[in-house]
């Protein structure tokens, strides 16, 4: 009998020091809400002595905004509808600071007179925070995305990847909301620019080989919902899982406005700003490229050069107002003359040159004769005066082996010679 009860009490020793020792809060509460027995845990995370926890009621130490779905649940279990019960909640230290634990509550009746309940309490404290914070940084990073004047995606490579991800702004950019973008794989090929798509693709194919975690930009044409053209400038990095799958995340930004600039100014170091004509630089270029396309049929391409007559005579006697809208009308006519498939410049000043392609060589003389004809006609109002002028013009048509220098040098003393015959026929 001795030795029966010895290994009884040795058995909850046993279990005394188990209890002590968990690493974990553990507390008994009687009915009356009072945890006559705790464990070194629960006293080390909250801060009372076991005599402090015996003496003061559980809601003492638990958060006040936590008591009344912790009583609810308490009242159920004493009341037989629930064996036990789990919840996170936040206790308060003694010394006020504040605990998160995840709480387990089980009623034992065990022929007692009175049930009691053991509670098990993990600190979650450090848990909780990360979670807080990491709610926090995804808002600020969807708020960041949602705000951000791009459209950020993860999308799979292909003209029918998966969209897994894009931002708001795809509604502003495209007209489509984000749930129609990533509801449709093909939407996005199907409103790239007709004339961008090999290139998209090409790149995509690129872009796929490129390292892990690499950079890639491109630039292309996306069509708006309403019909417009929006360029875009796509830059993506290649991201690979460890099965080796691959996923752009990129962000899309629309550059329209800069290439309209990018156009303008294109255009600007083109033309002349006066007239709009092409400028020196744009015509020397055109005329190269023709003579590089040069074949040995008889329609050839011709330049001509044109020099107006006493222009400083109109600005003299009419204002330089005057022969400025002289030479718009001017430059206009001619423009008009070689049509759309020829090209028309100002040299500067009073100079204008022009490229005529597929120009029969027994009709330069007779185009020649059309040209001064059109700058004839080219007249300004002043104060009841028409204002006019003439113009002397030399030709030269393009030959093989012709450089751009020979040629130019031909059209311009062929413009002298007739300037000098003081005579409208070409020399």
């Amino acid at each position: 009998m001795d030795d029966a009860r010895e290994a009884l009490e040795a058995r909850l020793a046993q279990l005394e020091a188990v209890i002590e020792r968990a690493p974990v809060g553990i507390g008994v509460v009687d009915l009356e809400g009072r945890t006559p027995i705790t464990n070194a845990h629960l006293r080390r995370m909250l801060g009372y002595s076991a005599e402090e926890f015996a003496a003061i009621p559980f809601a003492t130490y638990s958060h006040p905004e936590d008591n009344e779905r912790n009583q609810k649940l308490w009242d159920r279990m004493l009341n037989g509808e629930i064996d036990d019960f789990a919840m996170e909640k936040r206790f308060v230290r003694k010394d006020g600071t504040l605990v998160w634990a995840e709480l387990t509550v089980s009623l034992v009746r065990d022929g007692l007179p009175e049930p009691y309940a053991i509670g098990m309490s993990q600190d979650i404290t450090v848990r909780k925070r990360l979670e807080s914070e990491l709610r926090a940084a995804e808002l600020r990073s969807r708020l960041l995305v949602e705000r951000v004047p791009a459209v950020v995606y993860i999308s799979e490579p292909g003209a029918a990847g998966a969209w897994h991800y894009v931002s708001p702004q795809i509604e502003r950019m495209l007209g489509y909301t984000p749930e129609e973008w990533m509801g449709d794989a093909s939407l996005w090929f199907s409103r790239i620019h007709p004339a961008d798509r090999e290139f998209v693709l090409d790149r995509t194919v690129e872009i796929v080989s490129s390292e892990h975690g690499q950079l890639n930009s491109s630039t292309y044409r996306l069509t708006h919902q309403d019909g417009r053209t929006v360029w875009v400038r796509d830059d993506s990095v290649v991201l690979r899982d460890p099965s080796g799958r691959v996923a752009f995340h990129g962000v899309i930004v629309d550059v329209t406005a800069e290439k309209a600039l990018e156009a303008q100014l294109e255009h600007q170091a083109a033309h002349d700003s006066l007239t709009g004509l092409v400028n020196r630089t744009r015509f020397r270029r055109e005329v190269d490229e023709a003579i590089a396309a040069l074949t040995t049929r008889r329609r050839r391409p011709a330049v001509l050069f044109v020099d107006l007559d006493d222009f400083k005579d109109v600005n003299d006697r009419f204002g330089h107002t005057v022969g400025d809208h002289l030479l718009v009308a001017v430059g206009a006519a001619l423009a008009d003359t070689v049509g759309p498939g020829g090209t028309a410049a100002r040299f500067g000043g009073d100079e204008f040159a022009l490229l005529v392609h597929d120009l029969p060589e027994d009709r330069v003389a007779d185009f020649t004769t059309q040209v001064l004809a059109a700058v004839r006609s080219a007249t300004v109002e002043h104060e009841g005066t028409d204002v006019h002028v003439d113009a002397s013009v030399g030709a030269a048509v393009i030959g093989p082996g012709d450089t751009v220098e020979q040629l130019l040098r031909r059209a311009d003393a062929a413009m002298y010679v007739a300037k000098r015959a003081d005579d409208t026929d070409p020399a």
